[in-house]
């Protein structure tokens, strides 16, 4: 088995995409966009699109993006966090599928000799993959706080936590799936997270609280000055 841990992509470049496509999950954290931040929008030439909320839905939307001839994916949203105070904005440097769990399968496969083959398979790691964190491309090179993004299809991210990752920078429900297709597209890709819980056992009244408080028109200057617009 090869190292659990997939290296960067490539490195960071500051050339500037002509079709950027901004993914994000749901209309409730829009709700702090103002006109002015849609106007930002369409100076840089970004494309809004709505994904729906999990990791496939995101990833269809994505194959969607690239099938339009998008050449760069930016993907905000709200997230949870272990270890960063709600309020925080981080930008993801890589991601990691959070509810994977294939250790009995992969344990229990033996070779000619009856020895399993892979008796350490870790959680997180899927079947026949040789990486548990993947990393795409980014173009942008902010000074705001780095996590790893901990993706999965629920909101229970307090009970995935483990020996390898004891606490989650980030835990959210799109990433992952963005980030692979762009990998495979070849494609550049950058994500950015609002911090709107703790992601524990009262992540559904934290998020119901802070889901509209993206600081939307700090985020897109941010990303309008890396890309040499401002």
């Amino acid at each position: 088995m090869s190292n659990n841990i997939g290296k960067a992509e490539g490195p960071f470049s500051p050339s500037k995409p002509k079709n950027i496509h901004l993914l994000v999950a749901c209309e409730p954290e829009t709700a702090n966009m103002t006109d002015e931040d849609r106007s930002l929008l369409a100076l840089m030439g970004i494309t809004l699109i709505m994904t729906g909320v999990g990791t496939l839905n995101a990833c269809m939307a994505a194959m969607k993006s690239v099938a339009a001839g998008a050449d760069y994916i930016i993907n905000i949203g709200t997230a949870g966090s272990h270890t960063f105070p709600v309020g925080t904005v981080i930008q993801g440097n890589g991601s990691v599928k959070r509810d994977v769990d294939a250790t009995l399968i992969m344990r229990s496969i033996t070779g000619e000799d009856g020895k399993a083959l892979f008796p350490d398979w870790p959680k997180f790691q899927m079947p026949f993959e040789d990486n548990i964190i993947i990393r795409a491309t980014r173009l942008l090179n902010t000074n705001l706080q780095q996590s790893l993004v901990f993706s999965g299809d629920n909101t229970h991210g307090h009970t995935e936590t483990n020996e390898m990752f004891s606490a989650f920078g980030c835990v959210e429900m799109e990433t992952h799936g963005i980030e692979k297709v762009c990998i495979d597209a070849g494609i550049p890709f950058d994500c950015f997270k609002f911090i709107s819980d703790g992601a524990g056992e009262n992540v559904g009244d934290e998020w119901d609280k802070n889901a509209d408080s993206i600081p939307w028109t700090n985020l897109l200057r941010e990303i309008a000055r890396g890309l040499g617009y401002l």
